[in-house]
This record gives C-alpha cells, structure tokens and sequence, in this order.
C-alpha cells in the first residue's frame, strides 16, 4: 500500500492533538472482524526502584482486546501487555524482584543499561517458571531513554512479540536544568511503537518462515502503548516524545503529516550537546529517540511514519 497510516492523532484540552500512523501492509485478520483503533493513548504507571524501593516486576500471561469482542492472548510485565516505565537515578543502586508467572523460562534484559553481564538480563541469566530473579543495579550514566524485554536465546522474537517490553527512563539529578518538558504523561510521552498482525481467530500472528525468516516479520497493524493508533491530548507549546522502536524488524521513518519540524534531543546514548531541527526521523527496531514537537498552534495533527524502505521485499 502507498498510502500513509496514522500512528497517534491527537486533539487537546485547550491545546492541541497528537496523533500516530503509518503507511504498511493489511493484517491477515478476517474482515469480518473490526480493529479497535483511535482510542485514547495508554501513559505507562512508572515504578521508581532505588533507595529503599525495589522494584519489583510480575510477568504474567494475560489477554487484551485489539479487536472487536475478541481477546488475544498476551504477555506482559504486571499488566497484560507490555510493563510499566520504570524510572532510575544516576547514583542510585537499583533492587529489583522480576517472578515468572508465566508457563516459560523467560528473562529482564535492560538494554542499554551499562551493567555488569551478571545483572545485565541476557539469555545466561534465563530463569524458570515460578523463580524469582533479584538483580541489583548499579546506575552511572547520563539521562537516556532505554527499554527493557525478556531475552532468551530462540525466544527472544516471540516473547517480545508477545508484550514483554517496556521503557525505562534515566534520570541524572546532578546535570541541571536543560529546560526540557519533564512533566510525564503530559509534555513528556513514551511512544512505544509496535507492529502486529493477527491471524482469523485474533491471535498475534507472528510469520517465520521463507522472506520473514530472513529478514523479519513486518506486521500491518501499528500499535502504540500497546493501542492501535491512538489519539493523545497535548499541551500547547512543547512536547517531549521518547520515541522506542519495539518492532522485531520494522525501520521506521517518522514525521508529522503537516510536515512541521521538530528537534531531536537525544538518541540511544542520550542527550545530544545541542539539538537537530528534522522534519523526518529514522528509527531501527530497539532504538530510540527523543523529539520536542511545538503544538502551540494547538491545531490537531498526526505522527505519521513512511513505508519500510529497508524491507528488501516491498513493493
């Protein structure tokens, strides 16, 4: 399909509309079934483990409601998909509690986190169902946006796709004021961009064979915090949207449908020395970036991203 497909919309209380899209293939979903889209944009709760908090992470099956009056089964981190933000200071060590309650061995990887191998969450520190994993961490780096996902050795694309993931968020108390929006879940938004596709039953449908073994499963369905194409109301003025590319395979290339600038701030490593005024912003699968979006105009407009030009089998 040449024609673009929204992300996230949005209208705002006395401010403006964000929303979210893109420009892919259909679902294998019957059409008989109705995707559940433009719903309002789901803000992650944010755990803080530090100083006498652990943070603590329940993994469980779950199911979620992505079509109309069909329940798909999921994954998630204390919720039935995805997790919650979980927020570290630089400084700070970081006691965490993950439990399986799932039926699979699964593991926490923090990705990006500079942590030694042993608490670094890979597929040595796997654990089986019923166990408890206690990492302790140790944060020293600057302010960034990672994420966190299980990350087992062959099972890593299904778990994933399946909901476990999430965002984390470091903050640096000792780096000042740098004037950014701060304020989560108003001016300050995770965007945790997926691609999903469902089989006639409402199941994920997640392909591995022939193209799709080669070169990852590229879904048709775009959701956002785990919502289809949701629409956000933000404030008038600027906004911060830390931009995670969950996709298994997907490269995305965002900008708004209005073609309205925007700045980045910081990309995987975190923030950058000065901003980059862009109009468009590629992100590959586990990547992230942080953008500042002015919505002072306080008119409605969508967060688009382009078809797949790394897909070597795109039409």
């Amino acid at each position: 399909m040449n024609r673009r497909k929204f992300l996230v919309t949005s209208t705002a209380l006395g401010g403006a509309g964000l929303g979210l899209g893109s420009q892919f293939s259909t679902t294998v979903l019957a059409d008989s079934h109705a995707i559940i889209a433009g719903k309002p944009l789901p803000i992650p709760e944010v755990i803080e483990p530090g100083t006498g908090s652990i943070g603590k992470l329940d993994v469980i099956v779950g199911s979620k409601q992505f079509i109309q009056g069909i329940d798909t089964r999921t994954q998630g981190f204390n919720q039935p998909y995805l997790g919650p933000v979980i927020r570290f200071k630089r400084g700070q060590l970081a006691s965490m509690a993950i439990t399986n309650k799932t039926e699979d061995i699964i593991s926490t990887h923090w990705h990006g986190l500079h942590v030694h191998g042993a608490q670094d969450g890979g597929p040595q520190t796997a654990f089986a169902p019923g166990k408890t994993w206690t990492p302790e961490l140790q944060i020293d780096q600057p302010a960034a946006t990672l994420w966190y996902h299980s990350h087992v050795h062959g099972k890593t694309a299904d778990q994933v796709y399946s909901g476990l993931a999430g965002m984390i968020i470091i903050d640096d108390p000792d780096a000042g004021d740098n004037g950014l929006p701060s304020t989560y879940g108003v001016d300050d938004l995770p965007i945790i961009v997926q691609d999903r596709a469902f089989d006639e039953a409402g199941n994920f449908l997640h392909l591995k064979r022939g193209p799709s073994l080669m070169h990852g499963f590229r879904a048709g369905e775009i959701l956002v915090n785990g919502a289809v194409r949701p629409n956000s109301s933000v404030p008038r003025g600027l906004v911060r949207l830390r931009l995670l590319n969950a996709s298994n395979a997907r490269v995305y290339s965002f900008s708004f449908e209005d073609k309205r600038p925007f700045h980045q701030v910081a990309t995987d490593g975190g923030l950058l020395p000065k901003p980059l005024t862009k109009t468009t912003l590629t992100l590959a699968p586990a990547e992230r970036a942080e953008i500042v979006v002015d919505f002072s105009n306080g008119q409605s407009v969508r967060l688009l991203s382009a078809p797949d030009a790394y897909d070597p089998f795109a039409k």
